[in-house]
């Protein structure tokens, strides 16, 4: 192409773009020294741009684009135009309402690198930009339930946007209704509002809001708020109204039931039985209850303008600080978390409370609060600190009991592991204490063991732990002894103290205690040290009272062959070891069998048969007594279910441990009643030493079984301290003199005879079955049926064997 074929052609472009229809520019950049683009200076504007600036061709050509529009630096049109030319590609952007030089609207520019420029072409788009201003305008109208309304005050005409008819669901067909016809719309009271509303804005220029209660015409009732604002022509004179009106139905339903439930909220606060209160998030108190009030014993007033922290426990003011704390972090959703927490009331009295509380978030700005209860936990809080109390201690002394001396001496046991001192227990037991209260009744007993109790803690160390561990027994803990000797100055001043002379209840009592003294060795636990020591206090009793005795080895190998008999006791019922020998009971006259008493032997694998005087002893101090009399019971009891022509009863020994034992009876009967034995052919035998020990509701146990036929016999009579009163005091049918009285009889022995006649005297006086056991001679027969006893049993008769004898020749 030819140079001049070449400038036709651009002047022809030129041309072109000179009368297209939208506005066309061509800038060249100005650079500074860094070669950055600083300005872009207009080389070619065509008509439509320059029209649209409303500018000539001189005004613009050779100028800058941010010298004429300093806009465009923000409004993103000289970054486009740059990044064009940077890029060597078109850019795109829409460009807002310009208002420099008078030009307004909305534009989509393009701009395309054109030689070492730009060339940039405008869209006209703000029709379509108003169009769509437009239907998003009517879409939120919609959306927020608003329309829009005017009134024209010299005809009166109203006029309402199509969002108004939806609204008020009228017919868009017809004219909106007149101001007199609002009537229907709001009501009377809203209508009146309303007119004096539309003259007051038209009097004075001032918009109004008004919030008006709507009636439609299928009864249906709503809420809307109503703006209005005056309309003035060119002179400013007010000519009409144009205002809005918006659906606020959900709101104000929102409202009131706010309302409704605050106001539920607020009744159930004010009736709560237990302590609310609404606090600031520091504390201080804003709201609070009755019940609150009574359990401060302060007034709302006084609550009202003080704080939490005023009424809280000194030791527990941090607690509470972090409780709020935490409160607070967690939320409103937060589950509340209750607490333990002290108050002091008005009069200085301590409360527990448990105190739970729920963050109440404020809303628009306002303060988040505390709801906060407090329930009165003071009597349940003092009835586990007594039970907590009672649970270690003796409610008698006010010493500690078995359980936390166990407890604590386990502990010193640990702590001793290889430390040379140890630990050692002396076990204090007061002498004859069931005289004091036999004599003068359980009250003084217990005055005195209080005493006791005093006098011990009086000299023992306060390193030394000192309890109670039941009836008249004592224990202390000596838990680093350096030396044993440290054990004996202890032992010897209780023993002095206690036996000092004491006025209980009107009446001088000398008190004397035994004690037994036991040091751990390596393998000692908490129940074997108390065993050791109250072996050795059992044979300090047996010494004479009134002393202190060590566990030494002979003890020990004492208590270990009582723990191994123990544990064959135990072998031997699980394998039905023990198997009854019945003796006859003859009578002396003709030595008629006229009974027998049923005696338990051990049927040892190894040993052979094991008379009862070296099991019975181990077996009453385990208990394991009640489970060998209920098997003995249970194989008289067949026997003479099987033997119903066996002559006379059955006598069974119970041991004073099975009296005591729970539920004795009713195993005894009930044992009649399985086998089907007429009670009758049953005579129980406690000892004269039982007899005196027995348990307050055993004389009724006795007497019911008397009651049912069965015979009650006081055996070994003689040898112990009773009184005489017991043979009327108790249902008894029967005494049997002790083996030591037969023994001891002869022609010439006075007063072994005397004793003899005289206890047979008692028994025939009171109407009672005298036995004499352990008879062994011709001659002892023949003193005992002189003196009066008409029944008797021993090895002149026969020995006990594992079938009843019936029949015994008058002469052995």
């Amino acid at each position: 192409m030819s140079i001049n074929e070449e400038r036709r052609t651009q002047t022809q472009a030129r041309e072109a773009l000179r009368t297209a229809p939208y506005p066309v520019f061509i800038m060249t950049p100005v650079r500074d020294e860094a070669g950055a683009i600083v300005e872009l200076l207009y080389s070619f504007v065509n008509d439509a741009a320059l029209k649209l600036y409303g500018m000539s061709n001189d005004d613009v050509v050779g100028r800058g684009l941010i010298e004429l529009f300093p806009s465009s630096r923000d409004n993103g049109v000289f970054d486009a135009d740059v990044r064009a030319i940077r890029t060597q590609g078109a850019v795109v952007i829409d460009v807002p309402w310009v208002d420099e030089n008078g030009v307004r609207g909305a534009f989509t520019q393009r701009a395309t690198p054109y030689e070492d420029g730009v060339l940039v072409t405008a869209l006209d788009v703000t029709a379509a930009r108003l169009e769509r201003s437009y239907r998003m305008l009517r879409a939120t109208q919609g959306m927020a339930r608003l329309g829009s309304w005017s009134l024209d005050l010299a005809s009166n005409q109203v006029d309402w946007s199509e969002e108004l008819f939806e609204l008020f669901g009228r017919d868009p067909a017809l004219p909106a209704p007149s101001l007199a016809e609002h009537e229907h719309l709001y009501g009377a009271d809203g209508w009146a509002q309303l007119v004096a509303a539309v003259a007051g804005t038209s009097e004075t220029g001032l918009p109004y809001d008004l919030e008006l209660e709507t009636f439609g015409a299928d009864s249906a009732r709503g809420w809307v708020h109503v703006r209005g604002e005056v309309v003035r022509d060119d002179r400013g004179r007010t000519v009409g109204l144009l205002g809005y009106v918006m659906d606020i139905t959900e709101r104000k339903v929102a409202e009131q039931a706010l309302a409704a439930s605050e106001s539920l909220f607020r009744a159930a606060m004010m009736s709560s039985p237990v302590g609310m209160a609404l606090s600031e998030v520091g504390g201080s108190w804003r709201v609070v209850n009755s019940s609150m009030s009574g359990l401060l014993g302060r007034d709302e007033a006084w609550l009202t303008s003080h704080s939490v922290q005023d009424v809280v426990h000194p030791d527990d003011a941090e607690l509470l600080v972090r409780l709020r704390a935490a409160d607070v972090a967690g939320g409103a959703d937060a589950p509340a978390e209750s607490a333990l927490v002290r108050l002091v009331r008005a009069d200085g009295h301590v409360l527990w409370v448990k105190r739970a509380a729920k963050l109440i978030a404020g809303t628009g700005g306002r303060p988040d609060f505390l709801l906060v209860q407090y329930v009165d936990t003071t009597a349940e809080h003092e009835a586990l600190e007594q039970l907590a109390y009672q649970a270690f201690h003796d409610p008698l002394t006010g010493l500690r009991n078995r359980a936390w001396i166990v407890d604590g001496l386990e502990a010193d046991l640990e702590a001793t592991n290889g430390i040379a001192n140890q630990v050692g227990v002396l076990f204090v037991d007061l002498d004859h204490f069931k005289i004091v209260n036999d004599s003068l009744g359980h009250a003084a007993g217990d005055e005195l063991l209080v005493t006791v109790a005093d006098r011990i803690a009086s000299v023992v160390r306060p390193t030394d732990r000192l309890g109670r561990m039941g009836g008249d027994e004592f224990i202390i803990v000596v838990p680093d002894v350096v030396d044993a000797r440290d054990m004996e100055r202890v032992a010897e001043q209780i023993v002095d103290i206690v036996g000092a002379e004491v006025s209980v209840r009107g009446h001088k009592v000398v008190p004397a205690a035994s004690i037994g003294i036991a040091l751990n060795a390596p393998d000692s636990t908490s129940e074997s040290l108390l065993r050791d020591a109250d072996t050795a206090l059992f044979r300090a009793k047996a010494a004479g009272r009134a002393r202190w005795q060590f566990f030494d080895d002979d003890m020990h190998a004492q208590a270990l062959a009582r723990l191994t008999i123990e544990d064959e006791i135990r072998e031997a019922l699980s394998t039905a070891q023990f198997v009854v020998h019945y003796q006859p009971i003859v009578t002396l006259a003709d030595r008629r069998v006229v009974g027998h008493e049923a005696l338990v032997r051990w049927q040892h694998p190894v040993r052979g048969l094991i008379p009862p005087i070296l099991f019975i002893p181990a077996a009453e101090d385990s208990g394991l007594i009640v489970t060998i009399g209920q098997h003995v019971l249970d194989q008289v009891c067949a026997l003479l279910a099987s033997n119903p022509d066996l002559p006379g009863p059955i006598s069974v020994n119970i041991s004073p441990v099975q009296l005591a034992h729970p539920g004795w009876l009713d195993a005894f009967t009930d044992t009649l009643s399985r086998h089907g034995v007429d009670p009758r052919r049953i005579v129980i035998e406690i000892t004269e030493t039982a007899a005196m020990a027995l348990q307050p509701g055993t004389p009724t146990d006795l007497a019911m079984l008397r009651g049912l036929g069965v015979g009650i016999h006081v055996d070994d009579f003689g040898t112990g301290f009773s009184s005489i009163s017991l043979l009327r005091d108790l249902p008894v049918t029967g005494l049997k003199l002790d083996a030591s009285f037969a023994a001891d009889l002869s022609e010439d022995d006075e007063a072994a005879n005397a004793l003899s006649a005289g206890l047979a005297g008692l028994a025939n006086g009171l109407h009672l079955t005298g036995v004499a056991e352990g008879v062994e001679s011709e001659s002892q027969h023949r003193l005992l049926l002189r003196q009066g006893w008409s029944h008797a049993q021993g090895y002149l008769y026969a020995r006990p064997s594992p079938t009843p004898i019936v029949t015994i020749p008058m002469s052995q």
